[in-house]
């Protein structure tokens, strides 16, 4: 489909922004005559679920880097009526897992860590010696579910951070689900585990990790991680999830002890931050294209031989492209990113009201973005008089 078309020092050294993020591909007519189309369909769309108020939230489409629509909607406290910022950072909730799926790539590709390396030679006590660290990334380690542990074993009224949480795991010793390496199992004990394997091998915080080697090169400014259990309020800007009670009015979801965690989740960002994450990977800038790659290929396991999971992605085909995405769902966060790397189309939801709208708006972004359009010759040139944009040769 084509628009034709814990216990470490913080470092606060910045690490340096590329230039070459700032440069976006020049569009031709047809490219430019398209997503002018698409943005009216976009519009056209989103203005029914504006006028009655279905959904609260940050959208951003964009193709190629270019945004083709960006958009508040409603606010940012919606019992409180206030007003909404495009820039303001929401919780990604499982969003962030792709993030630490790359910390642990840029890593392996320094030699610090390799894929098939047992997550004991990071964490010596574990009691699940035979998973590996790519057993983590796809979801296939059979772990048990470290909120449940922590919900139900943890005695404290403070959120724990990772290695306590690790402590629990190795007090209970709960076991397996299924032998590692059986099937697909979505873990978010996995991702948990993950981001301590980047702590220990780096010797930073994963906050600190992230801030010096993904964050602040890409120029991410409005985009941090945060845990309950290092700050137990949550910096000053940052959106709060929301839930409908019982009366079926909003109300607003406290911080608990499961937020303490990272790496699962934990990270907040906003619809312009990921963009630039977003051409950060067409550009390669944080790990080798070969490297990505390993994102973007299908897991396997002996119950099943291709798992549409690959390192902190979720993989599938859409009208004949290939998409990669994740969603996020966490105490009233309703997220996703959806990349269709074919075509460089990029869809950003962000909403903090547990509202099933975002799934649907998602659908149907993509249904507008993917589907293929045809124009005449006719349209693109009265399209590039309008412009005042010369017609490229694309009509071939």
């Amino acid at each position: 489909t084509q628009i034709h078309t814990s216990e470490q020092k913080e470092d606060t050294t910045p690490a340096k922004k590329p230039n070459k993020l700032n440069s976006l591909p020049i569009l031709s007519t047809a490219e430019q005559y398209g997503i002018s189309q698409k943005k009216q369909l976009i519009e056209e769309y989103l203005s029914n679920i504006r006028k009655w108020k279905q959904f609260n939230g940050n959208i951003l489409v964009a193709y190629k880097g270019h945004v083709v629509f960006q958009e508040a909607l409603g606010s940012a406290n919606p019992i409180q009526k206030d007003t909404l910022d495009k820039e303001a950072p929401f919780q990604l909730a499982s969003v962030t897992k792709q993030f630490t799926a790359l910390a642990i790539m840029m890593l392996q590709e320094q030699g610090k860590l390799a894929y098939d390396d047992t997550v004991t030679q990071y964490i010596p006590g574990l009691p699940y010696k035979e998973i590996t660290i790519r057993n983590l990334l796809n979801h296939t380690a059979g772990l048990p579910d470290y909120m449940w542990l922590v919900e139900h074993k943890w005695k404290q009224k403070r959120a724990p951070y990772n290695h306590e949480i690790i402590w629990l795991l190795k007090k209970h010793q709960l076991p397996y689900n299924f032998p590692p390496g059986k099937r697909f199992d979505y873990s978010n004990t996995g991702y948990m585990l993950l981001a301590s394997i980047i702590e220990k091998v780096s010797g930073q915080t994963y906050a600190d990790f992230c801030k010096k080697h993904i964050f602040a090169p890409l120029g991410m400014e409005h985009t941090f991680v945060y845990s309950a259990a290092k700050t137990p309020e949550l910096p000053k800007g940052a959106v709060r999830g929301f839930e409908k009670a019982r009366s079926n009015r909003l109300r607003s979801i406290p911080v608990t002890t499961l937020d303490g965690s990272v790496g699962d989740k934990g990270i907040y960002s906003t619809a312009s931050d990921l963009l630039k994450w977003d051409r950060a990977l067409y550009n390669n800038f944080l790990v080798k294209e070969n490297t990505l790659k390993e994102a973007f290929k299908p897991g396997s396991a002996k119950r099943q031989k291709e798992i549409p999971y690959g390192f902190g992605f979720r993989l599938k085909e859409q009208y004949g492209d290939q998409v990669v995405y994740h969603n996020g769902r966490w105490n009233g966060f309703r997220t996703s990113l959806i990349r269709n790397i074919d075509d460089q189309i990029t869809i950003i939801i962000l909403n903090n009201t547990n509202s099933d709208a975002k799934n649907w708006i998602a659908y149907k972004l993509e249904k507008i973005m993917y589907r293929d359009e045809n124009y005449t010759e006719e349209d693109l040139a009265a399209f590039a008089q309008h412009h005042s944009v010369r017609v490229m040769n694309e009509m071939n």
